[in-house]
């Protein structure tokens, strides 16, 4: 009986120190988590980025953002990513109280810092860490705030670029349907293709029976000396240059830094456009063509294979029957 006695006392005792130690545990979820300001992005028009590289700033401007004071015009898909994550920057759990913010990249040697403003209002300010493990989650600290709070959504790569990275790389746009005419300047030689526009035959038997609506009008490039240019190869050279984006842009370079082009190609459509490049560079082990176009206020580079692709000689547009013309 005394036995039976001293087994339940022990049962008591070993429940009530496993209630005292479950009380006791640092990593039960008793606390609160900070309240987020709730924060459109459509209002927002202003975002500083401070790191340890320096700030990076951008200001909105009708409907675009400008990275200033330069006037850069940014990347708008690079914006617009960053001021998701802004509006709908959520905490999920407290991570730490030590203060040893090195280990989440929130020291001042890897941190970034995020404020941004809806005029003259600073509406949200937080800095960026590291992804947590899971890749689902960055680590991030609220200001006047010790803790590391843990926050959905893996995107500290959407903040951690340099200023050249956020830039709008796009160098020249048109819609190339309209153009009706462009010439190629490779060195000496000069030629200049024209489009006209061939309808399809509609007459046939099939059509007229049936209703069918006629085939759309084909067009064909002529150049200078009656030659036909092949109209897939045309269409793809086009394609390219409507919507032809640069590796990166010339820093400390102006447009009048350049001249003697080694190729250039003139487009003529609603308006005229320009693109010169020019002789090949080498940078950081690999081979660039720069290039200025009449869309973009700055030089820029393409890549050697981009450049390549673009800067073909006027017989190589030629079916290969028109070749030898």
């Amino acid at each position: 009986m005394k036995i039976k006695k001293e087994y339940l006392l022990l049962v008591v005792i070993i429940v009530a120190l496993a209630a005292y130690l479950v009380s006791r545990n640092p990593d039960r979820n008793l606390y609160e988590l900070p309240q987020m300001d709730s924060v459109l992005e459509k209002d927002i028009t202003k975002i500083e980025l401070t790191s340890s590289d320096g700030k990076i700033l951008f200001a909105k401007e009708g409907s675009d953002w400008k990275i200033v004071p330069e006037k850069y015009l940014a990347d708008s898909q690079k914006v617009k990513e960053m001021l998701s994550v802004i509006e709908r920057l959520t905490l999920t759990e407290l991570i730490s109280e030590s203060k040893n913010y090195k280990r989440y990249n929130l020291d001042p040697a890897e941190g970034i810092e995020v404020r941004c403003w809806a005029k003259d209002d600073l509406r949200r300010q937080f800095t960026v860490g590291k992804s947590a493990g899971s890749f689902s989650h960055t680590f991030v600290k609220l200001p006047g705030n010790d803790a590391v709070y843990q926050a959905r959504g893996d995107f500290r790569k959407k903040f951690d670029m340099e200023k050249s990275g956020f830039r709008d790389k796009s160098v020249l746009s048109f819609e190339k349907n309209d153009i009706a005419e462009f010439e190629i300047q490779n060195g000496e030689s000069r030629e200049t293709f024209k489009k006209e526009i061939v309808p399809q035959e509609t007459e046939s038997k099939e059509i007229k029976d049936t209703g069918a609506s006629a085939p759309p009008s084909e067009p064909l490039w002529t150049d200078s000396k009656g030659g036909t240019a092949d109209v897939a190869m045309v269409s793809s050279t086009l394609s390219t240059l409507s919507d032809l984006k640069c590796e990166m842009f010339l820093e400390g370079k102006t447009k009048s830094d350049f001249s003697d082009p080694v190729y250039i190609m003139k487009f003529k459509g609603v308006k005229e456009y320009t693109l010169s490049i020019y002789a090949e560079v080498e940078k950081d082990g690999e081979t660039y063509f720069p290039a200025v176009s009449s869309e973009n206020d700055y030089p820029f580079m393409l890549t050697k294979w981009r450049a390549e692709s673009i800067m073909k000689k006027p017989e190589e547009l030629l079916k290969n029957n028109d070749v030898n013309k």
